[in-house]
Formats: structure tokens, C-alpha cells, sequence
């Protein structure tokens, strides 16, 4: 049975090797890099197994607004409103 993998770093190195062999052993990869283009030359090179998503998981609201399009809550283009909402601080609790 394949599954979904998602890869941090995946437009070089060790995240892009990882791809490659996932792929490779059938399963599907979602490939998050800050550089869009080095995740869509892996995505290319890896073929329909692929998905590339521009992500810088070291921001909440790109991280957020990534998981939320991976899970089909959202389409690509965000209204402001839900981007303020996702880039606000955490409540103090």
C-alpha cells in the first residue's frame, strides 16, 4: 500500500535522495523546500509521484497554510483575512 510522504528540504541532499527512494518504492512524495524551484526540478526529476509546495517550515503561517492545502481545506490562493489570522502570535495561556 503507498502512501503519502512529505519531505522537508527536499530540493537537495539527503530530502531529495529520500524523495527519489520513496518514490522509487512506490509511494507518493510531497516535496517542501524554500527554494520553489529546487523542489520542482526534484519533483520533475522524480516524475507523478511528486508534489512540490513552496515552504519554509520555519514560519507557522507558510507551514499552516501548506498542511491546510495538503488536507484540501484551502485552495492556493488565501483570502487576507484567514493569512492575518494564521500569522498571529500563539494566546499566552
Amino acid at each position: 500500500m503507498s502512501k503519502v510522504i512529505v519531505i522537508t528540504g527536499a530540493g537537495v541532499g539527503l530530502g531529495r535522495a529520500l524523495a527519489r527512494r520513496f518514490a522509487a518504492d512506490g509511494d507518493n512524495v510531497v516535496l517542501l523546500g524554500r527554494t520553489l524551484e529546487k523542489v520542482q526540478a526534484a519533483a520533475r526529476e522524480i516524475g507523478e509521484r511528486a508534489l512540490a509546495i513552496h515552504c519554509d517550515v520555519a514560519s507557522r503561517c507558510t507551514y499552516a497554510l501548506m498542511s491546510l492545502r495538503l488536507l484540501g481545506g484551502i485552495k492556493p490562493t488565501v483570502q487576507p483575512e484567514l493569512k492575518l489570522a494564521l500569522e498571529a502570535p500563539p494566546l499566552a495561556g
